[in-house]
């Protein structure tokens, strides 16, 4: 697998990404792998699933619905998971998604040697999800926001490195 495979159109690295010996802000080039969007298996609920994103915009629904999220890429899962009304209410979300995200994020290390190898070698550059996008609750927008999904990766990390 080519960790430094960027997607179409995102060659460039945005002015929102830092990437330097103690950071990396901005999963872009050669850390776009750390992203939900990056193509690799994901389990989830005895699921698999394309991208940690699409395993992500399926929990949000009931068993006999996460099926139509296996085969879409990630963008196609958050236009999808977008579309439909949530089997959850807000508030039951709300209280879950952090727990379903850091299990996401944790099986696609476990099951990614490769990608794990590469989360290792991070260690212990801080982890932050800068975005462009306006996302402050995973990410930052224009450095504010809370980076669940760096902080997660961060965890995740820790738990994988050796004694």
């Amino acid at each position: 697998m080519d960790l430094n495979k960027d997607f179409a159109g995102e060659a460039n690295i945005p002015d929102c990404a830092v990437h330097d010996d103690f950071n990396i802000k901005g999963f872009f080039g050669p850390y776009r792998w750390l992203s939900n969007m990056y193509p690799c298996p994901v389990f989830f609920e005895g699921r698999g699933y394309s991208c940690s994103e699409a395993a992500y915009q399926a929990s949000k629904f009931d068993t006999w619905q996460m099926r139509q999220f296996e085969l879409l890429n990630g963008p196609e899962a958050k236009k999808l998971g977008k579309s439909l009304s949530m089997s959850r209410t807000k508030e039951g979300w709300m209280n879950v998604k952090l727990q379903f995200m850091t299990e996401i994020v944790f099986n696609k290390f476990l099951w990614n040697i490769d990608l794990q190898k590469a989360l290792l070698k991070t260690f212990p550059k801080y982890l932050e999800e800068a975005n462009y996008w306006r996302d402050s609750w995973w990410g930052t927008y224009q450095g504010k926001g809370e980076n669940h999904l760096g902080q997660i990766l961060m965890k995740v990390r820790q738990f994988f490195r050796p004694l």
